[in-house]
């Protein structure tokens, strides 16, 4: 079966620029040795600054908004419901059986 090797980039600090002879040591396995050119350029990139902007415009910052935002409107809402009303709810609640996790798995939660 043939080996299929993909562009590979190697970082070392301290190699020289120059031709190298690359070698892989496997146990049971022979791979011919390959040679590597290695430029003197340097391709860097600056790391962007901070931004709460960014931040915010991530997965995850978008994420953390919507929950924010659903804990105060989930508490306002709270706040409209008649104190009759949710005693009865809690009471209703309270007298209903704790569904187990069996039951949950076959559909009778």
């Amino acid at each position: 079966m043939p080996l299929t090797v993909k562009p590979l980039i190697l970082c070392s600090q301290g190699m020289a620029a120059g031709t190298h002879l690359l070698e892989v040591v496997a146990m049971g396995c022979y791979i011919s040795p390959v040679r590597v050119d290695v430029s003197a350029r340097l391709h860097g990139q600056r790391r962007e600054p901070f931004s709460l902007v960014g931040l915010l415009k991530s997965p995850m910052g978008l994420m953390v908004g919507v929950m924010v935002v659903a804990v105060f409107l989930l508490a306002k809402l709270m706040e409209s419901i008649d104190p009759e009303d949710m005693k009865r709810v809690q009471k209703e609640m309270r007298n209903q059986p704790t569904p187990s996790f069996n039951s949950l798995l076959q559909g009778r939660g």
